[in-house]
């Protein structure tokens, strides 16, 4: 187990490395084009203990030689802790979800003109704007803002929803839960 995921990890920095360098060659500066390269490298690192355990080695000599001198020399106290840690951040993750939710369930939703058809809702919790899913939490005093302020907070949240942000991160999380 603990091979696999150091294949994986190295193949995943391989990655973001090379992605990194052409992004910098080419001089991307939109972000919507960063976002969607570091989206692409987000899935690929997720399929990563798929795609680098079809990689073919010849014999088990090269399958010892990729694999780091370290791993096989006290792989069950390394995988036991490993688990270990994984187990405690996606324990932490959930533990985020499950308030999330809580969160999301104690709100009030906006009965205003202006949040007609959408999944507004507001909190006393929060300070800030927050997405949840595809529900936008806003702060109780919302209702107060003046229309350029709640348009422009309105756009930046109903872009953070159509991409999806909240998914993507949920996502990120668990990757980083797996391969801390």
């Amino acid at each position: 187990m603990l091979e696999i995921v150091v294949r994986a990890a190295v193949g995943t920095l391989l990655l973001a490395f090379v992605v990194q360098l052409c992004l910098w060659a080419l001089r991307v500066r939109r972000p919507k084009l960063l976002l969607s390269a570091w989206t692409a490298v987000l899935a690929a690192s997720v399929a990563m203990p798929a795609i680098s355990s079809t990689i073919p080695l010849s014999g088990a000599t090269a399958a010892r030689a990729w694999e780091p001198h370290w791993i096989s020399a006290g792989s069950t106290w390394l995988t036991g802790i490993y688990a270990f840690v994984a187990a405690l951040l996606l324990l932490r993750l959930l533990r985020g979800l499950a308030l999330s939710w809580n969160m999301l369930r104690s709100t009030q939703p906006v009965g205003a003109d202006w949040a007609a058809g959408t999944k507004l809702r507001t909190s006393t919790w929060i300070s800030a704007p927050v997405t949840v899913g595809s529900h936008v939490l806003l702060p109780a005093e919302c209702v107060n803002w003046d229309a350029p302020r709640r348009d422009a907070v309105l756009a930046h949240a109903a872009a953070r929803v159509a991409r999806g942000d909240f998914y993507v991160q949920l996502l990120s999380e668990v990757h980083r839960s797996l391969f801390w």
